[in-house]
């Protein structure tokens, strides 16, 4: 397949290959560049809305509001590792008496 010569030399992702996944940040990075082109007057030379790069500058600027550390607080951890602990040892105690 030959593409078209274009001005700006960009490719669309969706030209290239039929079928583009991920998962976790790949899923969003995918449908991402898999979304239409709507507008009419850029819609022949422009196929796809978003480029890569556009994915890339949008999880540069955003990274910490995507993704931020949930510690779970020292009390929590040791409370839920009591907890498993505790059903352990029952389970063990009931299976040998």
């Amino acid at each position: 397949m030959c593409l078209p010569e274009r001005e700006t030399g960009r490719v669309a992702m969706p030209e290239l290959f039929d079928f583009i996944a991920g998962s976790e940040t790949g899923g969003i990075i995918a449908s991402t560049l898999v979304i239409p082109n709507m507008n009419a007057t850029t819609n022949s030379t422009q196929k796809n809305k978003y480029f890569a790069t556009t994915a890339l500058d949008f999880f540069d600027k955003n990274v910490d509001k995507i993704w931020h550390d949930n510690k779970v607080p020292l009390f929590t951890r040791i409370l839920i590792i009591g907890v498993i602990i505790s059903l352990i040892c029952g389970g063990v105690y009931y299976i040998t008496n």
